[in-house]
């Protein structure tokens, strides 16, 4: 249907300017926030790494731009009047909006296959990165203050003269716990083959308190040798970071494997969440596209700028918040995974099944 076309070929233009957009600020966002938290490592280093920020990103971008093309085109249509000239001619909102909801199913798989393989390869890549990040600074820093703040912890020193680091500040923000904090005149520091940072510190100068098998101990002076893992460092428990290196096939075997002791049933509960908020993500580009048709038609009035606006509302106020919450109720075993991740999509579809049975009848 050459109508049908029209539409399609608009949404998509559409869809692809705002995927574009959303994207390159996504990007943009990650690489800053990745900057600030790694300052001073080699140019060569940054480009190995920031190509892998794109398709971390894509998987929220992509509903986004979803929603957002399918706005922009059922406002302009509205507001140019065609969406009253079509029914006028006997053409029902319905008949118009399903080859934009088949796009929007075929956007959905393909945001699938992609989230399934392009992003655990980016995932574990970036990780495989994050460990050579100390040894890019111990190459790169050769004077002045430097700080590296990895999340949780935090790394300052003065100087580094090749092999020692000089006036070194390691601090660590357990949750529920107070700050650690260890000075020390020299020392070095390394992330060994298991993610662990390494540290030797000498002529230690405070250490409050400096945490051992034993328990805490304050430190005034002495030498300490420490090795603390980089995930926890870097915001995140190690078993839930490696979920996003899985394929869907291996997550659900993971999940499937529920051992009700020794952290089984801990890494079942992240794999089905991580299932589940991989395909809800992918899934949301046709949700997105359902409620956006009736949004976009009574957005008309508001102008391209107020059809954006109502894009971006219900995703940041309703949908991601939804997301969020529900993936923290499936790894905590409050609720099922897919139910908990799932409900944002399911409230999106029952809005826009609902607004466009309303507009149908009238």
């Amino acid at each position: 249907m050459l109508i049908g076309r029209s539409v399609v070929g608009e949404a998509a233009r559409n869809f692809l300017g705002s995927l574009l957009a959303t994207t390159g600020v996504a990007f943009f966002m990650l690489s800053i926030t990745f900057l600030k938290r790694t300052p001073g490592v080699g140019m060569g280093f940054l480009l190995e790494v920031f190509p892998l920020f794109f398709p971390l990103a894509l998987q929220f971008t992509v509903p986004l731009a979803v929603l957002t093309g399918v706005i922009l085109t059922f406002s302009r249509m509205q507001a140019d009047g065609e969406i009253t000239s079509l029914a006028a001619a006997g053409i029902p909102i319905a008949r118009i909006a399903a080859p934009v909801l088949s796009g929007a199913g075929l956007v959905a798989l393909l945001a699938l296959l992609a989230l399934d393989v392009v992003s655990p390869f980016a995932a574990a890549r970036l990780r495989a990165a994050k460990r050579d990040i100390l040894h890019q600074l111990e190459t790169s820093f050769r004077s002045g203050l430097r700080d590296l703040d990895l999340g949780r912890g935090r790394i300052s020193f003065e100087s580094f003269d090749g092999r020692e680091f000089r006036d070194i500040c390691f601090e660590y923000r357990e949750p529920g716990r107070e700050t650690m904090m260890l000075r020390a005149q020299s020392g070095a520091i390394a992330v060994t083959e298991d993610e662990q940072v390494h540290l030797e510190l000498r002529k230690v100068q405070d250490a409050a308190p400096h945490r051992t098998r034993e328990g805490d101990a304050y430190v005034r002076s002495g030498a300490i040798e420490a090795s603390y893992p980089l995930a926890e460092l870097t915001e995140g428990a190690t078993s839930r970071r490696r979920r996003a290196d899985l394929t869907m096939r291996q997550l659900a075997y993971v999940a499937a494997r529920a051992i009700p002791h020794g952290g089984g049933a801990i890494a079942s509960l992240d794999a089905a969440e991580e299932l589940a908020r991989r395909t809800a993500l992918s899934a949301s580009a046709f949700f997105f596209a359902l409620v956006g048709i009736p949004l976009g038609i009574f957005s008309a009035r508001a102008g391209r700028v107020g059809a954006f606006l109502m894009a971006i509302a219900p995703v940041l106020l309703v949908y991601f918040p939804l997301v969020m919450a529900g993936s923290n109720l499936a790894r905590s075993g409050a609720l099922p995974a897919f139910a908990a991740v799932w409900a944002g999509n399911l409230l999106l579809g029952a809005a826009g099944a609902a607004l466009l049975l309303r507009m149908a009848r009238r």
